[in-house]
């Protein structure tokens, strides 16, 4: 996954590439992420800067989704 991921991101930065990354791995998404959609039960729920959504989660469901994370890592 991290060889995959540094490719990803030097492509991303020599081309100028848009990425589409989904996941379930929150901690890869605030690594690699400028911005994040959140969906349930294939609904957007939130969205906005990566950073924002980790810091100030606005939707019990992200909310939920961050507090899970083993590790309090973001909290």
């Amino acid at each position: 996954q991290a060889q995959l991921l540094v490719l990803l991101g030097r492509l991303q930065e020599e081309r100028g590439l848009g990425i589409l990354l989904i996941t379930h791995d929150l901690r890869l998404v605030r690594s690699f992420a400028d911005r994040m959609y959140v969906m349930r039960r294939g609904e957007l729920v939130e969205s906005g800067p990566t950073d924002d959504l980790f810091s100030h989660p606005e939707h019990p469901y992200t909310q939920d989704l961050i507090e899970a994370v083993p590790g309090g890592m973001f909290h």
